[in-house]
């Protein structure tokens, strides 16, 4: 592309910085630098713009882009760093909302899409696999559960209720002896978010809270459906049984 053409397309106040900057820059002597400067400037410039062509449908997060670089990279001032930049961010841009999983439904991938940029910080894909990753272990854990579940909740109760204080008592002749008091041990539900106690757990609760629920037991923890779990399966393996929606 000629400089004529070139000076056409740019415009004449990006132009006058763009020389402003390079005679900063360079020393008088270095003409031949300095020119080539600012070609390069002027063309990153022209491929900055096409970007609305070639990136079509992101204007906006062109924009955003352009501010989110401006406030994390101190060399944001060329021309040539802003076009390298955010063509490396469009691509990703692109081929993340290009990328799709053929195991989970399209709108709620949409939807997670929605929710990552709205808080862009330059790791897309690896929020999105993140998030897939989740989904599909939520799924294999209801799958692998939900057959146990009704049967894990009536076995959980029955130990829950074994649990017992020993208190020092004594008979009307002054014997020595110790008295067993029943008590309900507590179930902690850890979501990831809210920690709660419960005596016992409804068959609402989904599969994956119910699985990771557990006893604490001073600094020690008893992860007391998936223990039961591991012995229902190995009871059903030994003796060949079938214990599922019991």
């Amino acid at each position: 592309m000629s400089n004529k053409k070139v000076k056409n397309i740019v415009p004449v106040e990006v132009i006058n910085d763009i020389n402003i900057k390079a005679d900063v820059i360079f020393e008088d002597d270095q003409v031949d630098e300095k020119k080539e400067y600012i070609k390069s400037e002027m063309m990153s410039y022209i491929k900055f713009v096409s970007f609305d062509t070639k990136y079509k449908g992101f204007p906006v997060i062109k924009s955003e882009l352009v501010e989110y670089y401006k406030e994390t990279d101190c060399c944001y001032e060329l021309w040539e760093t802003v076009y390298k930049d955010i063509d490396s961010a469009m691509k990703d841009f692109e081929a993340f909302y290009k990328h799709k999983d053929d195991s989970i439904s399209h709108d709620l991938i949409v939807k997670w899409k929605e929710e990552i940029l709205e808080d862009y910080c330059g790791d897309l894909f690896n929020k999105l696999d993140e998030r897939i990753y989740n989904y599909k272990k939520i799924l294999e854990i209801r799958r692998e559960v939900s057959p146990y579940k009704s049967l894990l909740i009536e076995l959980e109760n029955i130990l829950g209720n074994e649990f017992y204080n020993n208190i020092q008592s004594y008979s009307s002749c002054d014997d020595h002896f110790l008295k067993k008091q029943g008590y309900r041990y507590p179930i902690t539900i850890d979501d990831g978010e809210y920690v709660d106690k419960v005596k016992y757990i409804s068959s609402l609760t989904n599969e994956e809270n119910m699985i990771n629920a557990s006893y604490e037991l001073g600094v020690n923890r008893l992860e007391i459906f998936r223990a039961l779990l591991k012995m229902i399966k190995h009871l059903e393996s030994k003796y060949e049984l079938d214990l599922k929606n019991q």
